[in-house]
């Protein structure tokens, strides 16, 4: 709806942002494969899929209608579909996994499976919630 959207508006709440583009061919599967884990975290995790191009390259740049679109051909959450300001020309599909205060916990590119994902998130999330109740050090923590 053209609002500005930043991890913090999610504070307390783990945040997986998704970047995508209409031309890229792994973003479908990429895009069903979170329709169906947004569902299953839906008390946990807020699934945001940042829509980073038009077309390829950089002259390519999002708009409102390209978020909408997306949202609308994969049932996604339009509210959590946004067209990128600054990331336009990145590498798609991409995966940023942010803490609840907004640490970047894990990222990565390319396409991952809904199963790899879930191994993602809760190895993330476990390891976060304990060290956040304890102060230990998960192993990638220390990296």
């Amino acid at each position: 709806d053209g609002q500005m959207v930043s991890v913090k508006d999610f504070s307390g709440r783990f945040v997986w942002a998704d970047y995508a583009a209409p031309w890229c061919s792994p973003c479908t599967p990429q895009s069903r494969t979170i329709r169906s884990l947004q569902k299953h975290y839906a008390d946990d995790v807020v699934f945001l899929t940042v829509m980073t191009s038009e077309t390829p390259g950089v002259d390519g740049r999002p708009d409102q209608e390209t978020a909408r679109d997306w949202a609308g051909k994969f049932q996604l959450n339009p509210a959590h579909v946004v067209a990128a300001q600054d990331q336009y020309g990145r590498v798609v599909p991409a995966h940023l996994l942010f803490s609840p205060e907004g640490h970047t916990l894990y990222s990565s590119t390319g396409q991952l499976s809904g199963k790899q994902i879930r191994e993602i998130l809760s190895r993330h999330m476990r390891d976060w919630n304990a060290w956040s109740a304890s102060g230990e050090l998960a192993e990638w923590m220390r990296d």
